[in-house]
């Protein structure tokens, strides 16, 4: 038997119930998010590589930590959604890769730069994205 006052659901308790893994519920914010191509085209150029880089597993390499970081926070993915799309072994290892970009960013002046201008030029498609197409002329 339940006791005390009861003030309605609680909605994180509700996302976690639904979702297959508690860790999938955790709140983000709530944009509309870019598709995975777009993030990575623009990293690509950014970085000045091909898109397929960004799958292949190479040493002391940034790329996919780099990636994850985007596509999580710019396309809305989860860790284990990144992995798939950049063919890395799981949500962990995803976690890994960007726990290790973001030890860089704080010592390398050089891949901060590059990651800033990454996300300006990420910030510039989404204010052409949401400026209002046409309208109503007002008076002359």
């Amino acid at each position: 038997m339940r006791t005390g006052v009861h003030f309605g659901e609680n909605p994180h308790q509700k996302l976690i119930e639904h979702h297959r893994r508690p860790e999938d519920a955790a709140f983000r914010r709530i944009t509309e998010p870019l598709s995975v191509d777009k993030v990575l085209s623009i990293l690509a150029e950014v970085f000045e590589v091909s898109v397929e880089e960004f799958n292949h597993r190479r040493r002391d390499s940034v790329l996919r930590g780099i990636a994850g970081r985007f596509l999580i926070r710019y396309a809305g993915l989860t860790q284990r959604e990144v992995a798939v799309k950049i063919g890395a072994g799981s949500g962990g290892a995803v976690s890994r890769q960007m726990r290790k970009v973001r030890v860089l960013l704080e010592n390398e002046r050089h891949l901060r730069r590059l990651v800033e201008r990454a996300e300006e030029r990420i910030k510039k498609l989404r204010q052409t994205m949401h400026k209002p197409q046409g309208g109503i002329a007002g008076p002359k």
